[in-house]
């Protein structure tokens, strides 16, 4: 089917899944070839094209949108120019951006939508009348058995499934492939979280060889199917974590010859076993499976998880939260709140609502357990293993309205005049400030990150695995928010930097480098600036992302006086938003508001003062699509030091660090072994 004579088109030709049946189809004797991608390629795709170009193939490269009409006609003109006929075509397009269907914007769905879309209608139509030997569509599974927080993506691939269904129905070729995580290319490795996260639920990865030949038996043997799924899939734990799934009928057949052929026994639901247990064993049955299920999901040791840490500084996002809720539900026969994880923010607070939900058994016993006592509470260090038990806990009621006391892991002596209205507490408990998700005490250099306005520490949750050993990564935890969310954030840049350089001191025994992003950016620069003229002290290196130089001064726009209904809708327009879910929820909202007022006031009444450059090297980083920061307000940051400069972009807009983390992770990390290699 694959010959010389003809030309092969392939869409996303410059990713890892395009290069990969580039070169599958040099192997099997193509020889013209065009590749469609969003940009120039890079070192690595150009070496690739190179080999290709070796064994005597003739590879074009077109740079286009081809969610865009007129750019599809471009690229077909191309085609044109090799004087062969059009024989395949492989759209691999696609890009990633997920979220809750509650919290998407439409631009943001509309972003998903338009390669895979758009792009194979433009393929279809336009090449209606040319005699094509295949025309595959790379799917995804998602659109086959769903993926939490994919609903634009999973709507997307869905229309690919279709369109083969509508070629096919024409008489045209038309196969539709609902692929698994590829490992090594592809999207799901470019985030090597997302990976890992599906395999752990159950979904094996597909290594290339695997993925090549497979594609190669179904373009030879299955030429009557419009739509095949192709994904390693351990269906018991994929209903493990996802209950919801055992009603799909897709399931239903499996189900039974998966009975037959392995007959699996039936573990009791955690209800079950709260209808057997003694009173007094169920506080310790519901809190060790929440903490259980939270380390699973989080994919870390059960041991950190304490009982009293706030799940928002391990890390617990939305996704996470959903399914730690379907999965209480699916256990207790229950319906929980939406913002599970806004409202009952500990283990404690989960294990006392659920003990509370609980309706009596058959029997008339009752489940639910009488409020927890109040006790003194032994708060747990987050970077720290360990919990305490739940009957020495206070109420949620309770703990609403009676402050815990706490036993500081390190406390350090701060003079008056460098707190000011901080209070003693607030100022000296270096573990307040800096959550390390992964403790790493032998690392020889530490990497300390500061997060855009309105967020927190775990931004940084999972950085550290795509980080080498040798880095400790330290992430910063600014009052008023997340496991901090009782305290008074701080609005005064000048006051920050001073308690932060004092506070962060001792961790300064080793090789250090700074990361901000946006606010954050702001922030590490002040701060180096503080440590040089308080300690004589210097991070070896500084990393600025999506920020403009401080000595760019435009004209402030003053967020932080705002009502409630201008702030919200200035987010929505400028920054995609604040979730539905969260502007449904006034507990949730007033929060997320009153630390982004006082994140803005703190940015508007920062003043930039002139002084002597730097003498670490900086590299600054961006989105390309990003409207707020123009590359060339970035490439100013060369004036901040008398060391290298480096600008580096990524795709994405102004939050593209969420959508490209496996790959900036590992520059940051690059950078920093060079940097200790120079210094030895």
């Amino acid at each position: 089917m694959i010959g010389q004579d003809g030309v092969y088109l392939i869409t996303g030709g410059l990713g890892g899944l395009g290069l990969q049946v580039a070169r599958w189809l040099v192997q099997e004797g193509a020889r013209s070839l065009v590749l469609v991608g969003r940009k120039a390629p890079g070192e690595a795709e150009q070496a690739t094209i190179t080999e290709l170009a070796e064994i005597g193939a003739q590879v074009l490269v077109v740079a286009a949108d081809i969610a865009e009409a007129i750019e599809v006609d471009k690229v077909l003109a191309t085609v044109g120019t090799l004087g062969r006929p059009l024989r395949g075509i492989v759209h691999c397009a696609g890009i990633l951006d997920d979220g809750m269907l509650a919290q998407q914007q439409w631009e943001q769905f509309l972003r998903v939508l338009r390669p895979k879309v758009a792009g194979a209608w433009h393929l279809h139509t336009k090449t209606l009348t040319q005699a094509l030997d295949f025309f595959i569509l790379f799917s995804s599974a998602a659109s086959l058995i769903g993926a939490p927080g994919q609903c634009a993506y999973a709507s997307a691939n869905a229309f690919l499934d279709t369109l083969a269904c509508h070629r096919r129905a024409r008489g045209l070729p038309g196969l539709s492939i609902n692929w698994g995580a590829w490992t090594q290319v592809g999207l799901a490795a470019a985030e090597k979280v997302r990976g890992e996260r599906l395999a752990q639920r159950g979904m094996a990865g597909i290594a290339p060889e695997q993925g090549i030949a497979i594609l190669q038996w179904l373009i030879t043997n299955l030429s009557s199917y419009a739509q095949i799924g192709v994904l390693p899939l351990d269906l018991q734990q994929w209903r493990h974590f996802y209950p919801k799934a055992a009603n799909l009928p897709l399931f239903a057949d499996f189900e039974q010859q998966q009975e037959i052929v392995h007959p699996v026994s039936r573990q009791a639901t955690l209800l079950e076993e709260l209808h057997t247990a003694p009173q007094g064993e169920r506080v310790e049955l519901v809190s060790t499976y929440i903490r259980a299920r939270l380390a699973q999901l989080l994919s870390i040791d059960v041991a950190r998880i304490g009982t009293q840490i706030p799940l928002s500084s391990l890390g617990v996002d939305s996704l996470i939260g959903l399914e730690l809720r379907n999965s209480l539900e699916d256990q207790l026969n229950l319906v929980l709140p939406e913002m599970l994880i806004w409202k009952y923010p500990t283990v404690t607070a989960l294990t006392e609502l659920v003990l509370i939900s609980i309706p009596s058994s058959g029997s008339g016993k009752d489940i639910g357990s009488p409020r927890l006592p109040v006790g003194e509470v032994d708060t747990p260090n987050p970077n720290e293993s360990g919990g305490n038990t739940l009957s020495k806990l206070p109420s949620v009621a309770e703990r609403a309205v009676q402050p815990s006391a706490t036993k500081a892991p390190s406390a350090l002596s701060l003079p008056a005049t460098t707190t000011e209205r901080l209070s003693a507490r607030e100022a000296t408990h270096l573990d307040k400030w800096i959550i390390r998700f992964q403790p790493r005490p032998q690392a020889d250099q530490r990497l300390f990150c500061f997060s855009y306005a309105g967020g927190g520490a775990a931004l940084y949750r999972t950085w550290s695995k795509d980080l080498p050993e040798h880095i400790e990564l330290c992430a910063i935890q600014l009052p008023g928010r997340e496991g901090r969310l009782s305290e008074t954030p701080i609005t005064r840049l000048s006051l920050l930097v001073a308690t932060l350089a004092e506070v962060l001191q001792p961790l300064m025994d080793r090789p250090f480098a700074f990361f901000g992003h946006s606010m954050g950016a702001l922030i590490a620069f002040e701060l180096a600036r503080q440590l040089r003229t308080s300690y004589s002290l210097s991070p070896m290196h500084l990393f600025v992302s999506g920020r403009r130089a401080p000595q760019i001064l435009r004209p402030k726009m003053v967020l932080s006086n705002l009502s409630d209904t201008e702030l919200v809708q200035y987010l929505q327009e400028r920054y995609h938003g604040i979730p539905q879910a969260i502007l449904r929820e006034p507990e949730a909202l007033q929060p997320l508001l009153a630390v982004l007022r006082a994140d803005f006031a703190l940015v508007e009444t920062a003043t930039y003062t002139s002084a002597a450059p730097l003498t670490c090297p900086i590299t600054a980083l961006g989105g390309e699509e990003d409207e707020s920061v123009k590359p060339e307000e970035l490439l100013a940051w060369c004036e901040q030091t008398t060391s290298a400069f480096h600008l580096e972009m990524f795709s994405g807009d102004h939050f593209y660090l969420r959508q490209v983390q496996s790959a900036l992770t590992q520059l940051l990390g690059r950078v920093l072994t060079a940097v200790c290699q120079q210094r030895r």
